[in-house]
């Protein structure tokens, strides 16, 4: 179990049943997934801001980040990579 959805089970559903006054744990919203994504349109003239957020997002969330391309819906010119994000399911 990943760290964020850990302290979601131990700390933050006990609060939410006291604040919303719960009577079950099956009230209270889960979390299917969640999703850091970092938008870079400067990486477009600069390649190398792209391979530094992916360290950053690596070292955030514990796991390698995903490059996102561009497809043909953004208009820009070949698939240029403007953004990374990471998936913690």
């Amino acid at each position: 179990m990943s760290r964020l959805k850990e302290l979601y089970h131990t700390e933050m559903v006990p609060r939410l049943m006291k604040d919303l006054s719960y009577k079950s744990v099956m009230q209270v919203p889960r979390l299917e997934k969640i999703v850091i994504n970092m938008g870079l349109g400067e990486a477009i003239q600069n390649v190398k801001i792209l391979d530094s957020a992916v360290v950053e997002l690596a070292a955030i969330a514990g796991q390698k980040a995903v490059i996102v391309t561009s497809g043909h819906a953004y208009r820009l010119y070949g698939y240029v990579a403007p953004g990374t994000h990471v998936r913690i399911s």
